[in-house]
């Protein structure tokens, strides 16, 4: 059985593909795209208190100088801004910050008897990040139209990207509406043209993919984007040219 969207964020009940839909191979093999999109939302993951896979307490374990868990006193986050190794809120060790491209910068502020941490985290800077969120999209038209839909040729160039990372493919990603953490897909809708595309809401943002065999989808996307928010609360991942854009960072 294979969760569209991955456990560890939330998966809707049911929204899954059964046994057979999905070969062993694949779910095993393609479970690092998985892991991808989990760590780039396990901070909003944790803070809406979404269980871990399997039921899990809601944790994040893998940022370096930065660990959270559910424990007695509820939800704890602790940093390490120092620049040596310290003592987590339940005792594990925390290395120095800077050592791991998953460190998160934090500051601190003080008001009284109020402290303030501030940071923010990255989106998308993981090239398995973009074959991920296109796997989602994949599964969920195979949810919606069948999996005969997604085995058509129409498809080949899609399923290769995804399996394989081999040809090139972007997604439009916009700031959601709202701050409520919920996950949720729309089903797919085919352009004029043929092109097939889906939307879907991860966490706080909205993702468009097109699978069409052309990728003639994405530029009328961006160019509406450009049109309609300007040069803020959207961008593409990967960017087209190294340097023209990076992957925009989210206050948390």
């Amino acid at each position: 059985m294979e969760h569209i969207i991955p456990e560890a964020l939330g998966c809707p009940d049911g929204f899954v593909l059964t046994g057979g839909t999905v070969c062993r191979a694949c779910n095993n093999n393609l479970a690092s795209l998985d892991r991808a999109v989990i760590d780039d939302f396990d901070v909003p993951a944790f803070l809406a208190g979404i269980p871990r896979k399997g039921g899990r307490p809601p944790a994040i374990l893998n940022r370096g100088n930065v660990r959270a868990t559910v424990g007695r006193r509820g939800p704890q986050m602790s940093f390490n801004m120092d620049r040596h190794p310290v003592r987590a809120h339940d005792g594990a060790a925390l290395p120095p910050v800077g050592g791991s491209s998953r460190n998160i910068r934090a500051s601190f502020e003080r008001s009284g008897r109020v402290g303030t941490v501030s940071f923010s985290t990255e989106i998308g800077r993981n090239p398995k990040f973009v074959r991920g969120i296109v796997k989602i999209a994949v599964s969920a038209t195979a949810y919606f139209l069948g999996s005969d839909t997604v085995l058509s040729p129409d498809f080949d160039g899609v399923r290769d990207f995804v399996r394989n990372g081999s040809g090139a493919r972007q997604i439009l990603m916009l700031m959601g509406e709202g701050t409520s953490y919920f996950n949720q897909v729309s089903p797919p809708f085919v352009s004029e043209a043929g092109g097939c595309g889906i939307g879907f809401r991860l966490a706080h943002m909205d993702f468009l993919v097109d699978m069409s065999p052309d990728c003639s989808l994405f530029p009328v996307w961006k160019a509406k984007a450009l049109e309609l928010y300007g040069e803020t609360g959207w961008t593409y991942l990967p960017p087209e040219r190294a340097g023209k854009s990076e992957p925009r960072k989210r206050s948390r």
